[in-house]
């Protein structure tokens, strides 16, 4: 007569090998989370602003540089935002973000103004995402002054590519954001992408102070630097 015995035995050992492997993989989550708990930003009120781009289709103003109004408006369903930038109710210059998908942005702000009291040179820097609330961030700079806008934008490509160049997830890229200016100068935190198909780097940060327009690093920081550079609201949710 046959015997379930050696059946049982069989789907006994089979089912373990399953459990210890179903064990592993949700030990090895837990500590890959435990080593890259994801950092909080808190931007400095004194800093910039942190804003909402009306609905679409409502252009409405978003905020106020020297004497410049920034306008901002979603053209389409689908495609990204456009900036205005208007003084004394004249359009003097515009930029569209096709890959702006979140509403919510950072406007990083110098407004320029000189120890005397007289208007300088006003720099501000976008961050804005074409996903949500961890990426990918991207970031576009401008200079304000009587004679209108520059976009300066090119001036972070240096720091960027410094980074990529040892840190980088391919599926997914890169994330770059503003924190605030310096002097002139501004302070920029890079990031691998953080989620689990970047691999070991995930989330990895670090800092760059770049001059502008010359887009100069000043200064390369590691994430702890940037954590105790003055002036910075940064937060990370691990054990230093």
């Amino acid at each position: 007569m046959w015997s379930m015995k050696p059946f049982l035995v069989s789907c006994l050992l089979i089912c373990s090998v399953l459990l210890l492997a179903v064990q592993e993989l949700r030990a090895h989550q837990l500590e890959s989370a435990k080593q890259h708990r994801r950092m909080l930003i808190t931007h400095c009120a004194s800093d910039g602003w942190s804003v909402s781009i009306p609905e679409y289709p409502t252009r409405g103003k978003i905020a106020r540089i020297a004497d410049v109004d920034v306008e901002a408006v979603f053209p389409t369903e689908n495609e990204g935002a456009t900036f205005f930038f208007v003084r004394k109710k004249k359009q003097i210059f515009k930029f569209t973000a096709k890959d702006l998908y979140a509403s919510d942005v950072w406007i990083a702000i110098d407004h320029g103004r000189r120890l005397d009291g007289t208007q300088g040179e006003a720099h501000i820097a976008i961050t804005y995402s074409d996903g949500g609330a961890i990426g990918g961030f991207h970031v576009r700079v401008f200079l304000i002054d009587s004679n209108g806008v520059r976009d300066a934008s090119k001036s972070i490509q240096g720091a960027v590519a410094d980074f990529r160049a040892r840190h980088y997830c391919k599926p997914r890229g890169n994330n770059v954001s503003a924190l605030k200016w310096e002097d002139g100068a501004l302070l920029l935190l890079t990031e691998v992408y953080p989620t689990g198909d970047c691999g070991p780097d995930l989330g990895h940060l670090e800092g760059y102070l770049i001059s502008v327009p010359e887009g100069q690093i000043l200064r390369h920081m590691t994430l702890q630097e940037v954590k105790r550079y003055p002036g910075v609201c940064l937060e990370v949710d691990d054990e230093d």
